[in-house]
């Protein structure tokens, strides 16, 4: 929340340089927001101040998703998607594949939309019918800042992987990216109200659900 604010209020305009201030200001060694999510929503909020109004929710279709590396502990995986309290994906086990090739994630068949905050976890698998399941990985996205219709996420920019500074568990190559057919004009005013950007589109623009307290669900909180 400090850094945001240092943001907003104009003390440090720049993402970047509120975060290396409030890292130089709380710690000894410079490391204040350390997580990368954390990281990204204080830049989003550059982002939403140097725009000056608010930000409408695109509604963007998953049609999507490859992982390029893996913890070298868990052979399999899988990839679950989470909006607000509910999860709208989650894969079938995989096999990771051999750097540099990147493994595709198939949707089944699924028509995965998602619109404002939501959360990717990768899961590691590993052993026989006994086996065990934990949670490697993770990210928080806002489909608002998304561009392009691609998102690749490098080691650097996925929660707890990035802690891996010297590849130990995770390869430097590892990354996660999403590929997208937008459901509204993006090139709409960023002033336009999300109904007047889907009438543009001719497609309904989602609602944010209703949001219910959980453990693991709700936007990070900037430092």
């Amino acid at each position: 929340m400090i850094s945001a604010y240092l943001v907003h209020s104009g003390f440090w305009p720049r993402a970047v340089d509120a975060l290396s201030f409030y890292g130089a200001a709380r710690t000894h060694n410079a490391k204040g927001v350390t997580i990368p999510s954390q990281q990204r929503y204080v830049g989003y909020y550059e982002r939403y101040i140097e725009k000056g109004r608010a930000l409408p929710l695109f509604a963007l279709r998953l049609q999507a998703l490859t992982v390029t590396g893996m913890h070298k502990k868990f052979p399999r995986f899988n990839v679950t998607i989470q909006m607000n309290s509910f999860t709208v994906y989650r894969s079938p086990s995989l096999h990771h594949a051999a750097i540099p090739e990147a493994t595709d994630v198939p949707l089944c068949g699924k028509t995965v939309m998602l619109c404002g905050d939501f959360k990717i976890i990768l899961t590691g698998i590993k052993g026989g019918w006994r086996r065990k399941q934990k949670v490697i990985a993770t990210a928080w996205v806002h489909t608002g800042f998304i561009r392009g219709g691609r998102l690749v996420l490098g080691k650097a920019e996925i929660d707890k992987a990035a802690k891996d500074k010297k590849n130990k568990k995770w390869p430097s190559e590892t990354s996660i990216a999403l590929y997208f057919d937008p459901l509204v004009d993006q090139s709409a005013p960023l002033s336009s109200p999300p109904t007047q950007l889907a009438q543009a589109a001719s497609y309904p623009v989602l609602t944010p659900p209703t949001t219910r307290q959980s453990r693991e669900i709700g936007p990070p909180t900037p430092g």
